[in-house]
């Protein structure tokens, strides 16, 4: 259900059971028991600023979790009735709505918040201050965290997340009291662009794309767009694909004009996107779940890559040397040759989670949770790690059968395990 980035390499995972374990991301061990964080089924996970204590949000209520000391349940502090979590916060406090289902919710009608913390019970967001009024939104490659007004919805601002100092002031949304919140922003962070859209669906536009210069928070463009719009940036930061998550489609924004014209790929093509660091390959997921590597520059399709059932829910990151893709669409965890289009190993099971959407730092690979069983695996993309970890797995070195189906391609078989000669 969450992850969160703790101190050393180690890494939160929280199942949907409510369920919490803590595992070094290194070597895949667990470094603490699993910990029942008594909220009922989870929903959020945030590390707190103090870097000792991880809160976790669930059906019931919150915990405060110690992260050293075996995992100490430190507090566990119930919602008012009729609430649920809706996220946790790095500052101690979560927060929770009416309703989390908005097709429940009457389009012209507002959501109402609550910011709540450990002895203060649960106060309406609308009249706190701003810095008890928000929430965060990370972006992993340019390290920069944006922090939005709850109630209203009136404005935001960009941090620093390695220093969590301002890099921005307040600045307006578009359009106030909307949702959404996708942002990009480029490596040297002098702009930031974000999504908004209207909650009355009748209204047209229903959606815009603002770009605010940084540090000066100065409006620099206003492009209309659809709802629930998403984005995927290029190294070379010329142009940005802007992608609607629920229909599809798409269009680019030329950053050096900030204009927008129609995208080449039709209706349908893009819910997600992300482009390969190297800049060599853009992948595309579409409304039929397929995965489709295209050329950058021109948009046109080298290869598609299809899923079993077909979803279109899921996630996808490359390797930092972009020859490999993971992804996670059905329930599954996949590992692609991007250049052949090839699926290598079988697909593996337990609601995988994709890096870099799901924790901060570099792309490590994917998680995967069974809830049922307890048991937690973390899959590298690192090939340099792939014979260790194989080593320590087996205890001895591969037979020639596993040899056939693990081992490198179009090699003798010989001794894996640097500390087992030949013979064992």
């Amino acid at each position: 259900t969450a992850l969160a980035s703790l101190a050393e390499g180690s890494l939160a995972v929280l199942t949907s059971t409510g369920d919490l374990t803590v595992a070094d991301v290194v070597n895949g061990s667990v470094r603490s028991e699993t910990v029942d964080a008594r909220v009922g089924r989870g929903a959020g996970l945030a590390l707190l600023s103090d870097g000792t204590t991880l809160l976790v949000a669930g059906e019931r209520g919150v915990a405060f979790i110690a992260t050293g000391g075996g995992g100490l349940l430190r507090q566990a502090v119930p919602y008012p009735a009729g609430q649920s979590a809706l996220s946790a916060t790095r500052n101690g406090a979560w927060v929770s709505a009416e309703a989390l289902n908005l097709a429940r919710v009457s389009q012209t009608t507002p959501i109402r918040y609550w910011r709540c913390v450990p002895d203060g019970g649960c106060e309406s967001a609308e009249a706190l201050p701003w810095l008890q009024n928000t929430l965060t939104y990370p972006d992993v490659w340019s390290n920069t965290w944006v922090r939005m007004r709850i109630i209203p919805f009136t404005d935001f601002q960009v941090f620093d997340a390695a220093t969590s100092q301002p890099l921005s002031p307040m600045i307006q949304l578009a359009i106030p009291d909307g949702f959404g919140g996708a942002s990009v922003v480029p490596a040297d962070r002098s702009w930031i662009a974000l999504s908004r859209r209207h909650v009355d669906s009748s209204v047209v536009p229903p959606g815009v794309v603002q770009v605010n210069a940084l540090p000066s928070g100065e409006r620099i463009a206003t492009i209309e767009s659809g709802p629930g719009v998403g984005f995927a940036m290029p190294p070379s930061e010329a142009v940005v694909l802007a992608f609607s998550s629920e229909s599809g489609e798409s269009f680019l924004i030329d950053t050096a004009t900030w204009t927008s014209s129609p995208s080449p790929l039709g209706a349908g093509a893009v819910v997600a996107a992300a482009y390969s660091q190297d800049g060599r390959w853009l992948v595309t997921s579409d409304t039929a779940g397929d995965l489709v590597v295209r050329d950058p520059a021109t948009f046109a399709e080298l290869r598609r890559m299809s899923s079993e059932a077909g979803s279109s829910r899921g996630g996808f990151a490359f390797s930092d040397d972009g020859r490999y893709l993971v992804s996670t669409h059905d329930g599954k965890g996949r590992l692609w040759e991007v250049e052949s289009g090839e699926l290598l190993g079988q697909p593996i099971g337990g609601m995988p989670t994709v890096s870099p959407a799901a924790f901060p730092g570099p792309v490590a690979g994917f998680v995967t949770v069974d809830a049922a069983e307890k048991h937690l695996q973390i899959w590298r993309f690192d090939p340099s790690t792939w014979l260790d970890i194989a080593c320590r797995a087996a205890g001895r070195n591969l037979t020639l059968t596993e040899w056939e189906q693990y081992g490198p391609r179009d090699s003798e078989y010989r001794a894996t395990c640097a500390q087992w000669p030949v013979e064992a």
